[in-house]
């Protein structure tokens, strides 16, 4: 919330794809095809009484049949460039 949407991050280990953070989707896209996605976390539901700490409801849109395997690296890859533009930031 406090770096403003949508977010740009980079995926150094994933060739040409990028995730784009916005309020209401994650979406990987994938440079070398058009732009296609390739995975999508959409349709978030928030409990009132959850801790920032604690995970979201959400649905996982899989389009291609690589996407299952790079979920983890792209939350990984999340998490860092996140972390870091706090950091740059001084939050």
């Amino acid at each position: 919330m406090r770096l403003g949407t949508p977010i740009f991050v980079r995926l150094p280990d994933l060739k040409e794809m990028e995730l784009i953070l916005e309020a209401d989707a994650w979406i990987v896209l994938d440079h070398n095809r058009g732009e296609v996605p390739v995975l999508a976390w959409v349709d978030f539901r928030p409990t009132s009484q959850r801790g920032l700490h604690e995970p979201v409801d959400c649905t996982l849109h899989y389009y291609h049949f690589m996407a299952s395997g790079i979920r983890a690296k792209v939350l990984d890859c999340m998490a860092a460039g996140l972390e870091e533009a706090l950091r740059k930031r001084k939050w």
